[in-house]
């Protein structure tokens, strides 16, 4: 019988993610999806203690796309965001605003 030897020199310890970045990357995944410009899409976020608001900015002609008809798309964005940060115990919230700056906001 022979014994396997196993180098622990070339191994590196597993680090937990940030949970906050896995839901920003998850959003932004989804996000860039669904719009002609996925370049063009930011994510601003705002942490706080077990919470976290994001700011999804994209360019004007892409703001319809990425918020749906009758918001369906923004509702199941949210949606999977929510149950992705209830698994973490986040609350989040989405806010999806034109690269304008002209004053109007998707909810």
């Amino acid at each position: 019988m022979t014994t396997a030897v196993v180098e622990t020199e070339n191994i590196t310890p597993m680090t937990t993610p940030d949970p906050y970045i896995e839901l920003e990357t998850i959003l932004m995944t989804m996000s860039r999806g669904l719009v002609d410009k996925p370049d063009e899409v930011t994510i601003f976020p705002a942490k706080g203690e077990g919470f976290v608001h994001f700011e999804v900015r994209c360019d004007d002609r892409d703001l319809g796309a990425l918020i749906g008809k009758r918001g369906a798309h923004a509702t199941s964005m949210r949606s999977i965001l929510s149950a992705s940060a209830a698994v973490r115990n986040i609350r989040v919230t989405v806010q999806f605003i034109s690269r304008e700056g002209d004053g109007h906001a998707g909810r």
